[in-house]
């Protein structure tokens, strides 16, 4: 392991930081660094610092407690989101100078196993997730903290699957690229949900709804960064549905589904995760038992030759590129383990030349220190 690539801890200059106390939720100055959140099933968000240019990895700390499952960040304010889905709270952060994090406010998911949350590209509002309920829609307020829920929408039906789809289950929540329609990934019904938002309020678009193959089990739907393709990744058959994408109507429409998993393989796996390369050249999905994330090729709207990467690690829980495309970070749920894999041109990953120890880590986000 190269010395630019070490994971040893470093000390990041507080000088490289721009400080005001008089002024809550900043943005900071350099381009290169990179705050890093994990989010942790059992002791939850640990925060690290990440040199994009050097590879160089802080050592990390806890910065909120709980169970956090999932994170997500405003688009222009320094305020993060989490859930927690022992409590059922959705939660806000501001992000403070150095990372660390401090409590707007906390909020009902309005269900119950929170799992998923997405901020509204413009910002104006978040939703959630319950696994076991429906999808809640909560205003921001001018400072990034969390409204009252303003809307509910509660999936109906149930997927041939007599043990996981005996009732909705909407896992993954969203945006459609340059409209105001929420995607819901329903791992009980086998649907992509398709909801307009006005007014803060969600109804139900029944023309746009998607499907994926009976007893797919969609978790989390991706767009293609040009927003002419979305894939689903299917927890229940380790599947990826490939949606071809009508930007003008947003309609979703299914092209093909491509096996995740080795020619061969008979072990019991389950799908967690989707993610595109920022440059749409490729895409990476997690399978959680072959302890693996699949790559494949995206060229003329399909996918090409997949393959494997495998190192040791235990139940790949998330996958996300940096905003550069220059890392690709797996959380390692089992492991105990998030590793960071250099990427070349083309996004392949190399060997993991930094890694973070956090004790069951569901989630990884990326926020620029700008």
């Amino acid at each position: 392991m190269s010395q630019r690539h070490s994971a040893a801890a470093f000390q990041i200059s507080t000088a490289i930081l721009k400080t005001n106390a008089d002024t809550s939720c900043l943005s900071y100055d350099d381009p290169h660094l990179m705050l890093i959140y994990t989010a942790s099933a059992d002791s939850g968000i640990h925060l690290a610092h990440f040199e994009t240019t050097t590879g160089r990895l802080s050592a990390s700390r806890v910065v909120a407690g709980g169970q956090s499952f999932f994170l997500a960040y405003h688009p222009s304010k320094r305020v993060l989101y989490s859930v927690d889905e022992n409590t059922a709270q959705v939660l806000a952060f501001c992000i403070e100078a150095d990372g660390g994090l401090t409590p707007l406010n906390q909020v009902s998911s309005q269900g119950a196993v929170p799992c998923h949350l997405a901020v509204e590209p413009q910002g104006r509002f978040l939703v959630v997730s319950n696994y076991n309920g429906g999808v809640a829609l909560f205003p921001l307020r001018e400072d990034g903290g969390l409204d009252k829920a303003a809307s509910l929408f509660q999936p109906q039906g149930a997927g041939p699957d007599k043990q996981r789809q005996s009732e909705p289950h909407p896992h993954g929540v969203t945006f459609t690229p340059d409209r105001d329609l929420l995607r819901v990934a329903d791992l009980g019904t086998d649907r992509l949900w398709a909801l307009d938002i006005a007014d803060f309020k969600m109804h139900e678009n029944k023309p746009l709804r998607a499907e994926t193959a009976s007893s797919a089990g969609p978790r989390h739907l991706a767009f293609s960064p040009d927003g002419t393709l979305a894939i689903a990744v299917n927890e229940l058959d380790n599947t990826l549905s490939l949606f071809v994408h009508d930007k003008e109507t947003g309609a979703l429409k299914l092209r093909k589904s491509y096996s995740m998993l080795p020619e061969g393989f008979e072990g019991v796996t389950h799908a967690a995760e989707i993610a595109f390369h920022p440059s749409g050249v490729r895409c990476y999905a997690t399978n959680r038992g072959h302890n693996s994330v699949v790559i494949f090729s995206v060229r003329d709207q399909a996918l090409h030759s997949p393959e494997w990467l495998q190192d040791g690690g235990k139940d790949p829980q998330h996958v996300i590129c940096d905003p550069t495309g220059q890392w690709l970070a797996v959380a390692w749920r089992t492991t105990n383990e998030v590793r960071f894999y250099p990427l070349d041109k083309l996004g392949h990953p190399g060997k993991a030349s930094a890694i973070l120890r956090v004790s069951n880590p569901m989630c990884i986000a990326f926020v620029p220190e700008k």
